[in-house]
């Protein structure tokens, strides 16, 4: 092989190593019972040679746009206007799945990941959309 394809094909690698995008591999909409926990299966990636700082764990997520309110990771939302979101994937390994807690209908929303570390909310969402409680079946003895 000739110094020139050599380098064509060495610069060629190099590229595809280096492409790696802002991305977020999410579902596009989960539907969840009144009153039940959410899994949201979630793993992103960052372009290469990006650095952030604080935390590489630290994460959010926010509701109805990627500028819209952040979601609480704990306590203190007395009217639950807001659900309550943990992390549960290992951030470290771009793993950002995560659990959404004490859901009620009026969460039904579009939902953004955010790493707080690279200080990026990803533009793909998640629609989750929560229906009222299951029909509930009587059963009648029979005989």
């Amino acid at each position: 092989m000739s110094f020139t394809e050599t380098t064509v094909l060495l610069f060629g690698l190099i590229q595809g190593v280096l492409c790696a995008e802002w991305s977020v591999q999410m579902p596009q909409i989960i539907k969840a019972v009144n009153g039940s926990c959410v899994v949201i299966p979630c793993t992103f990636s960052v372009p290469d040679g990006q650095t952030g700082g604080g935390s590489r764990t630290v994460a959010s997520w926010r509701r109805n746009s990627t500028t819209g309110q952040t979601l609480r990771t704990s306590g203190g939302d007395k009217k639950g206007q807001l659900p309550l979101v943990e992390v549960i994937g290992d951030m470290s390994a771009n793993n950002c799945t995560s659990v959404m807690r004490e859901t009620r209908k009026r969460h039904s929303d579009l939902y953004f990941f955010r790493t707080e570390y690279f200080n990026y909310t990803y533009p793909t969402g998640v629609f989750i959309n929560i229906t009222g409680l299951p029909r509930q079946t009587s059963h009648l003895p029979t005989g």
